[in-house]
């Protein structure tokens, strides 16, 4: 069969965005597993601080809503853990899925870089037949359901800590839009709203100042 120049630089490409996807959806499987074996760790570390600040007298005498801060510590240390509870039966399937996929996403990089070095046309169609397999298998593994602020460390792993030169090539990353979660974004917004709000406020009552 007749080499296909524009057949390989399309399935390089399909190759590597395939190899994002299950790339980052593996970082984020295995990221919910770190999350979920933490927070036992956590609640109980919460706990314990707790424990110590309500035998220390300094700190009740010192500030009088103390206890109003220790009960929001409970309430916010108990949700936590009822949300690694509801999810904690599914732990290990995090991670079993995790090694899956990162078995598959290792497996289209070496794909990507044998037909990067070839031009055999036989190679790009038993290629293209296995990515198809593999995008199959990797949506058969795949759990819908992650936990939260899984996608934040994901990123942080899939584009700081993992090889992906062979992914950029073809994707061209960018910082702003890509490595950086949409949710982050959102919350560094917020904050930012937030602060000149603060400095807003504080400079209108040196100065007087009624905004309505």
């Amino acid at each position: 069969m007749e080499y296909n120049k524009n057949k390989k630089e399309a399935l390089l490409r399909s190759l590597a965005e395939n190899g994002y996807n299950i790339g980052f959806g593996a970082k984020r499987h295995l990221k919910s597993y770190d999350i979920l074996s933490m927070v036992p760790r956590l609640f109980s570390f919460i706990i314990i601080c707790i424990g110590i600040i309500q035998m220390t007298n300094f700190y009740t005498k010192q500030f009088g809503k103390i206890n109003d801060c220790i009960s929001a510590i409970l309430i916010i240390a108990g949700i936590i853990a009822l949300v690694a509870d509801l999810s904690s039966e599914n732990k290990e399937d995090y991670n079993k899925k995790g090694i899956i996929l990162i078995m598959l996403f290792n497996e289209l990089r070496d794909m990507y870089n044998q037909v990067k070095k070839s031009d055999e046309n036989d190679l790009l169609v038993s290629t293209e037949k296995r990515m198809r397999e593999i995008v199959k298998e990797a949506s058969e593994n795949s759990i819908s359901n992650q936990i939260w602020f899984s996608n934040w460390w994901a990123h942080h792993s899939f584009f700081y800590e993992t090889q992906i030169d062979w992914i950029n090539n073809e994707l061209q990353f960018k910082v702003w839009n890509d490595k950086i979660p949409a949710t982050l974004k959102l919350f560094i917004f917020i904050i930012l709203l937030f602060i000149i709000a603060i400095v807003g406020n504080r400079i209108c009552s040196a100065y007087s100042i009624k905004l309505f």
